[in-house]
């Protein structure tokens, strides 16, 4: 599996490299991004059954412990599904890492790097979509600010194993002078899922609304429905994840050198003679080769 060119890309390019590393490894990633969805299609399929208990008209009782499970699986659900999805996030920052840097990467072995960083994947994710969420409701602009500057945190987290407020700190400046680039990416991925949703979901939606008008209600429309909004889901869910994290990349290679750190870091592990050893502590004085 060959590397990728460290250079710096435009937003064509980094938009095409999404697209190619996505088609070419396409059941890695969708495989792992279905982990959230199956729990969030659990979560919806155990919704629609006690919505059918209710409605067969239960006793007071009951109804009571009906609405209790209800707020119960819906809880459990909200705390499972942002888990389960910053975990996969996770796992899908350390596979488009290896891919891109021409190692092999498997469903497992993404899982596993994310072992002991499960807690932080968690944080991350809850902390980013809070502020983001409120940012959002004080006017949209202060959402969107909040979203650019906070894009990268999870590659950060990660690929750097650093902590969520230190995180949040690289994205900031890895972010900066870039929101344009940002803004584009997230409205590409809003418009796939869209699509995804018109492709999937909205058939059975009008289906189910047609049903309605008569006063008829199908649970058979309404599992295919949440059936679709997972196929949809998860077909799209990766293309974010890779984007931002190739964008991490670039805004590394662009800021920090970070393709020449890597250079220098592959030649001094590489066997070389002593003249080409002092020609490299030359050339790199002053370089750092990881950044923490």
């Amino acid at each position: 599996m060959q590397a990728a060119e460290l250079r710096p890309i435009s937003l064509g390019e980094l938009l095409d490299r999404t697209f190619t590393l996505y088609r070419n490894n396409f059941l890695l990633f969708v495989t792992i991004m279905m982990v959230p969805y199956l729990f969030l299609l659990a979560l919806n399929l155990g919704n629609q059954a006690l919505q059918g208990v209710a409605a067969a008209g239960p006793s007071g009782t009951e109804e009571a412990i009906v609405a209790l499970s209800a707020g119960t699986v819906v809880f459990i659900g909200i705390i499972g599904f942002v888990l389960s999805y910053g975990v996969a996030q996770a796992a899908t920052v350390f596979a488009v890492s290896k891919v891109y840097m021409g190692e092999p990467a498997t469903v497992r072995g993404s899982y596993a790097q994310v072992k002991g960083r499960m807690g932080r994947a968690f944080n991350v994710t809850l902390t980013i979509w809070i502020r983001v969420i409120l940012g959002f409701m004080l006017f949209i602009a202060p959402g969107v600010i909040l979203a650019c500057r906070y894009a990268m945190t999870m590659p950060a987290a990660m690929l750097e194993d650093i902590k969520t407020t230190p995180a949040m700190r690289r994205s900031i400046a890895l972010a900066e002078n870039s929101y344009g680039r940002i803004i584009l990416i997230y409205i590409l991925f809003f418009v796939m899922s869209y699509i995804a949703m018109f492709l999937f979901q909205l058939p059975f939606g009008i289906a189910l609304f047609i049903y309605a008008v008569r006063g008829e209600t199908v649970p058979w429309l309404m599992t295919l429905s949440s059936i679709g909004e997972f196929i949809g889901s998860t077909v799209v869910g990766p293309v974010g994840a890779i984007a931002l994290t190739l964008l991490y990349y670039d805004e590394r290679i662009r800021k920090e050198a970070f393709d020449l750190q890597l250079m220098l870091q592959a030649l001094d592990e590489s066997p070389a003679s002593p003249a080409a050893g002092a020609s490299l502590d030359a050339f790199g004085a002053g370089v750092p080769r990881q950044l923490s």
